[in-house]
């Protein structure tokens, strides 16, 4: 079993056949294949073993691979993580979209400042895309709006309403103060974050170069 798989070292041939056999069973079951893929899922085997399993229960004969391929990456045992993965698959992409789009427009002048908004609801990723296109891009800095956090007691807090939460949770005109007109001016930008809200991304203060 598993010796047309090159490279494949013994241990771990042997841990695939294990799973193998024990997957047999679950076939008989009217869920089939699909339970084939939660047992595989529930005991930690990743994609590409649990291919080779599914394809050796197939068979492992011409064109099981493929098959083989479609079953585990459509089982919906593997919705999640299948999800998650693309996910990071779309972020890395969107990074380097809008990091080309910022090269191709920058101007040969070193001392024009480029800003760019990242705009999006709570928890929806903006902070790690902001840090993947600064990854990519280089030389610049990210500025987050949690550094400008408005404090203010919870209890005043739960009460606002989405609009009011808009105008009141940040300090939009310290934002402007501190960061933007200096920026326009052409000024270093120097930053007091205030204590930011549980699990911010705003701690201590910097300074941001008049020109990035």
């Amino acid at each position: 079993m598993f010796e047309d798989i090159r490279g494949l070292a013994p241990e771990r041939a042997a841990r695939l056949a294990s799973l193998v056999e024990g997957c047999r069973p679950l076939l008989e079951q009217v869920s089939g294949m699909e339970a084939v893929q939660q047992l595989l899922r529930d005991r930690g085997t990743g994609v590409i073993d649990a291919v080779a399993v599914t394809r050796e229960l197939l068979g492992a004969g011409p064109g099981s691979l493929a098959e083989a391929k479609t079953i585990v990456l459509s089982s919906a045992a593997r919705a999640t993580e299948l999800r998650v993965h693309q996910q990071s698959v779309d972020g890395i992409q969107q990074a380097t979209d809008i990091g080309d789009a910022i090269l191709q427009q920058a101007p040969s002048r070193g001392d024009i400042i480029k800003i760019v908004a990242i705009d999006g609801a709570g928890g929806s990723g903006k902070t790690t895309l902001a840090a993947a296109v600064a990854g990519y891009v280089g030389d610049c800095v990210v500025v987050h709006c949690d550094d400008f956090y408005r404090p203010m007691p919870e209890h005043e807090r739960e009460h606002l309403d989405a609009e009011q939460g808009y105008h009141r949770y940040f300090d939009w005109q310290r934002l402007r103060a501190q960061v933007l007109e200096p920026l326009r001016a052409r000024q270093a930008a120097p930053t007091r974050p205030t204590t930011g809200p549980p699990g911010s991304s705003g701690a201590g203060g910097r300074s941001l170069p008049g020109a990035w």
